[in-house]
């Protein structure tokens, strides 16, 4: 909302650095100096369990998708974790978990 638009958006400090750092470049007011979508597409943090959509294969990712999914659930144990340690998450899972994060301009229709 109005946080993100005068620049003064918090970013959770249990995110790791990479997924703050990319967020913040994200949530850039400047538009000029805002990140790219081709350069979220380069940054290390985002590439991390990125598999690129194809088309031709849209129901194939879908499998491979539910398959990614419950093989990456949390064992218990990693929930008991230290809450103050930071929690591994791909760019996908956090956008899904933040409520103010639209990001549906960065995204052609088809």
């Amino acid at each position: 909302g109005i946080q993100i638009f005068k620049g003064d958006a918090q970013i959770p400090k249990w995110l790791s650095p990479g997924a703050r750092n990319l967020i913040k470049r994200i949530l850039d007011p400047n538009p000029h100096t805002r990140i790219a979508m081709a350069d979220i597409k380069a940054d290390e943090w985002f590439k991390q369990d990125y598999i690129p959509a194809n088309a031709d294969d849209y129901e194939e990712d879908i499998c491979i998708d539910e398959e990614v999914l419950s093989i990456r659930e949390m064992p218990s144990e990693a929930a008991e974790k230290d809450p103050e340690s930071p929690t591994l998450i791909n760019a996908f899972q956090l956008i899904g978990m933040s409520s103010c994060l639209d990001l549906s301009g960065f995204f052609e229709k088809e």
